[in-house]
């Protein structure tokens, strides 16, 4: 994707390359842990936005494993550890 928001509000614009499945990232993307992202090459991606409306309730996403199950103690010990402020970034705290 590619955006210009310099100059005047009629001069902005966006072009979109494609769209990718949530199969297509999983497989092809590479994760981009500074900004929390996806990377996916442009040939991966389908050109043609039409069909994802065609894609629209097909099963395309990849299988997620269930998360497992904590006990009682567990949730209890998480949910103390998180309360904890100090385990709080510095940039979130106000």
């Amino acid at each position: 994707m590619s955006i210009s928001l310099e100059g005047d509000e009629d001069d902005c614009w966006m072009q979109v390359w494609g769209f990718a499945t949530h199969r297509q990232v999983k497989n092809h993307g590479k994760y981009d842990a500074n900004n929390r992202s996806y990377l996916v090459p442009i040939a991966e991606l389908t050109s043609d936005l039409t069909v994802m409306e065609i894609t629209i309730g097909l099963q395309v996403r990849k299988a997620v494993k269930p998360l497992l199950q904590l006990s009682k103690t567990e949730e209890k010990q998480w949910v103390e550890q998180l309360e904890d402020a100090l385990l709080y970034s510095s940039g979130l705290q106000l």
